[in-house]
């Protein structure tokens, strides 16, 4: 597994076509089922290439191009949530209340309710282990501990309780980034995140197409730092656009061509990478599902999957990859719905609003 998936999941919707349909959601729902799928193969004990790592020769998996779906999302929601309204402590109060409380739902689970069903320690010596309460901390998003004492030793993909959890570090940082930028007045520029996006992608290519730095201390980190990076600043960058229609389909669809042609490349990350973030605004700009009255499960179902998946493997050891994906899959929908409606829509009730006289000067000011 190269790189574990994870999300973005903001339900500030931007200002544009895609103000009256839930698109985003249909596409987040999708990229999470995706993550779940591709991961079946790397838990499962016959596990074998997914689909789309076999096809493209190993070059790139479904995990992978979801969280660069993600991240795309991520850099265009909530770049529109700071321009309607550009408060550092606001902003970053919504970022915490939208990530953190079914974050820390789900570790407390995997905590009190998987860790003891799946540990080979007794359990008193689970419990006495420090180990199993310093994992509590992963809901502050940076703590880096993956497992439990005890859990999964014998999983084809062992320790590991929750290995979709480290991109939420460098999501929070890009938010904190995107915060920043806004206070110093940059983010008023568009080429900012143009820029931001291109010098990206250049570290991208850089880092990947030679050998000059594959040495150097914390390479692979700095890959996936890059790598995540441009989806989110072309993102950002598309949701401060005006781009005519016309164009925007134009230039999507030779980025999409030019990336088609290079499947079995070494280049396909990096045009990947470019076209993604296009393809996927494109979509969710105007496309016409509209899933929010269901409620957003998709950051439910990101949060679940891994340790559901391990769980089941837990129980079910010679388990398929395709019987895991449906299997995990119910038991991981149900999780993610019960999150929602216990945990993540209260939590996004308190999210910190502007105030209604302050927006009508804003607007007075604008006009």
């Amino acid at each position: 597994m190269k790189v574990f998936a994870t999300a973005s999941f903001k339900k500030d919707q931007p200002a544009g076509p895609n103000r009256a349909h839930g698109a985003f959601d249909g596409l987040r729902l999708l990229a999470a089922s995706a993550v779940l799928f591709g991961h079946s193969y790397a838990l499962a004990r016959a596990g074998g290439a997914e689909p789309l790592l076999e096809l493209t020769g190993g070059n790139l998996g479904l995990g992978e191009v979801a969280v660069l779906t993600f991240f795309a999302m991520s850099g265009y929601l909530v770049t529109q949530s700071w321009i309607s309204d550009p408060s550092p402590l606001r902003f970053m109060a919504r970022r915490t209340l939208r990530i953190v409380p079914a974050l820390a739902l789900v570790i407390g689970v995997s905590f009190a309710l998987i860790g003891p069903l799946t540990t080979q320690l007794h359990l008193p010596d689970y419990y006495s282990n420090p180990h199993a309460w310093t994992y509590l901390a992963k809901a502050l998003i940076y703590p880096t501990q993956y497992g439990l004492p005890g859990v999964f030793e014998k999983n084809p993909y062992p320790i590991v309780v929750n290995g979709s959890l480290w991109t939420l570090r460098l999501e929070f940082g890009l938010y904190v980034v995107v915060a920043a930028l806004g206070y110093l007045g940059l983010s008023r520029f568009r080429w900012v995140n143009v820029a931001l996006a291109a010098l990206s992608w250049a570290a991208v290519a850089v880092l990947m197409q030679t050998g000059v730095l594959s040495g150097m201390p914390f390479h692979h980190q700095a890959v996936v730092l890059f790598l995540n990076a441009v989806p989110f600043f072309a993102g950002a960058a598309l949701a401060q656009s005006n781009l005519d229609s016309r164009i925007f389909f134009g230039i999507t669809a030779a980025l999409v061509l030019a990336t088609a042609l290079s499947i079995h490349t070494p280049y396909l990350t990096l045009l990947l990478i470019a076209s993604l973030p296009f393809a996927t605004i494109l979509i969710a700009r105007y496309g016409t599902c509209d899933l929010r009255r269901f409620g957003d499960y998709s950051y439910g179902i990101y949060l679940f999957a891994f340790p559901v998946q391990q769980t089941v493997v837990y129980f079910l050891p010679d388990i398929e990859p395709v019987q895991l994906s449906l299997v995990a899959g119910v038991a991981t929908f149900a999780c993610a719905f019960l999150s929602w409606h216990l945990v993540e829509k209260h939590a996004l009730a308190l999210k910190p609003r502007r105030r209604k006289a302050v927006q009508t000067l804003m607007a007075a000011a604008e006009a």
